[in-house]
C-alpha cells in the first residue's frame, strides 16, 4: 500500500507509475489472502476453482504469481466466492456517492458534468451510450451549441484518470466506460446477489445511488433499476435473514432513501417491535401514514396495515422472517394479495 499521508490523487496528475505499483500490491495482497483462504477452510484448488466458476489454472496463476494481469471477471468472482476485497487498478463506485479509487487511493474527478459523465457510463458500463443521452444527462433541454466538444474533453479527461482503454469512443455514436479495466462496485453487488450472498451485497452500499449528483443522473434509468434491485435484497434479507439486530440494521440504511415504501416500512416495523422498540414502530407508521396522505393522498396499503395491527397486538417475531401476513407474490402483476404464514 502507498504511505497512508497521501489520500487523494487530483485529475491531470501524473499517476501512471503509481497506479501500476498500486495494482501490483492489490494483486500479491489478494494471492496471498487467496491461498490463506483455501488452506483455512481445506479446500484444494481444483475445488475452490470449481466453486468460483474459474479454470483451476486460474486459481494456480493467481495464487502462485504466474498471471501478472488476470481477467477481470475471474478476480470478481473469486473475491465472490471467498469473501476477500476484489484488487484492482481503478475502482468506480456509483452505489453512494461517485468515489473514485486507485488502489486505496482517492482520485479527485473535478468538476458536476465530469463526474456526471463518469456516472452515466458506469450505470451503463460495456454499452456504448450515445450522445444524445449524454447530452440530456449532462445538459437536459438546454445544450450548449459546443455540447459534442465538451463531451469529447470531458471523456479525454476521464482517460487521463481511469487510463489508457477505459473510455472508448465509439465514433460518432457514443462512449463506452470498458468494465474489464476499472472496477465497479455495481459488478461486485450483482455477482454477490448471484451467489445468495444478501448481506455481503448490502455492504457495498454507501447510501443512495450517486447520492452527490444531479437529479438528471440519480432518475436515470439504470440508477432507478439499482435502487429497486436493493430494496428487493433488502426485503428478501430480512425476510430470510438470521439474526434480528442485523435484519433491523439492513431495514435502517434503506428506508431514508425510500420514505414512501410500504414494504419496507412494515418490515422494519416489525424488526423494531421484535427489538422491544413498539413505541419506535408505531410513531414510524404515524410517520409514513401522514406522509402518504400528505404528499399522494393515499391510506396505507395492507401490508402496512397488518403490520401496524400486529406491533399493536404484540404479535411480532423475535428473530426473522419479518414478513407481514398480507404479502404479494413476487411474480404476480394485478392479483390480489395472498396469504402467508406468520408465526407471532
Amino acid at each position: 500500500m502507498l504511505p497512508s499521508t497521501v489520500s487523494t490523487i487530483a485529475v491531470g496528475g501524473n499517476i501512471t507509475a503509481w497506479g501500476s505499483v498500486i495494482v501490483d500490491q492489490e494483486l500479491a495482497v489478494f494471492s496471498a489472502a487467496l491461498r490463506a483462504y483455501r488452506k483455512r477452510t481445506g479446500l484444494t484448488q481444483r475445488q475452490l476453482a470449481a466453486e468460483a466458476g474459474v479454470s483451476v489454472r486460474t486459481v494456480r496463476g493467481i495464487e502462485c504469481g504466474e498471471v501478472c494481469r488476470p481477467h477481470p471477471a475471474s478476480l470478481r468472482v473469486l473475491a465472490a466466492a471467498t469473501g476477500l476485497d476484489e484488487p484492482c487498478g481503478v475502482a468506480v463506485s456509483v452505489l453512494g456517492p461517485l468515489v473514485v479509487r486507485r488502489g486505496s487511493v482517492e482520485v479527485a474527478v473535478e468538476g458536476t458534468k465530469q463526474r456526471s459523465l463518469l456516472a452515466l457510463l458506469a450505470l451503463r458500463a460495456d454499452e456504448v451510450v450515445p450522445q444524445h443521452e449524454i447530452i440530456d444527462v449532462l445538459w437536459g433541454d438546454d445544450p450548449p451549441r459546443t455540447c459534442r466538444d465538451l463531451i469529447y474533453v470531458h471523456a479525454s479527461r476521464l482517460r487521463k484518470v481511469l487510463g489508457s482503454g477505459a473510455v472508448d469512443a465509439a465514433s460518432s455514436a457514443g462512449y463506452r466506460l470498458n468494465g474489464d479495466r476499472v472496477g465497479l462496485d455495481t459488478a461486485r453487488f450483482t455477482s454477490l446477489v448471484e451467489v445468495g450472498e444478501h448481506a455481503r451485497a448490502l455492504d457495498c452500499w454507501r447510501g443512495a445511488v450517486l447520492a452527490d449528483l444531479p437529479d438528471r443522473v440519480r432518475q436515470h434509468p439504470a440508477a432507478l433499476a439499482l435502487a429497486r434491485q436493493r430494496v428487493a435484497v433488502t426485503i428478501d434479507h430480512a425476510d430470510t435473514g438470521g439474526r434480528l439486530e442485523e435484519a433491523r440494521h439492513r431495514l435502517e440504511a434503506v428506508v431514508p432513501d425510500e420514505p414512501l415504501h410500504e414494504e419496507l416500512h412494515a418490515r422494519l416495523m416489525l424488526a423494531l417491535a421484535g427489538c422491544g422498540e413498539q413505541g419506535v414502530a408505531l410513531e414510524l407508521y404515524e410517520r409514513l401514514r401522514d406522509r402518504l396522505d400528505r404528499e399522494l393522498g393515499v391510506h396505507p396499503g395492507p401490508v402496512l396495515r397488518d403490520a401496524h395491527l400486529r406491533v399493536l397486538r404484540q404479535e411480532v417475531r423475535t428473530r426473522p422472517p419479518y414478513r407481514p401476513m398480507w404479502t404479494r407474490s413476487r411474480h404476480a402483476t394485478n392479483s390480489a394479495p395472498r396469504m402467508s404464514i406468520f408465526d407471532g
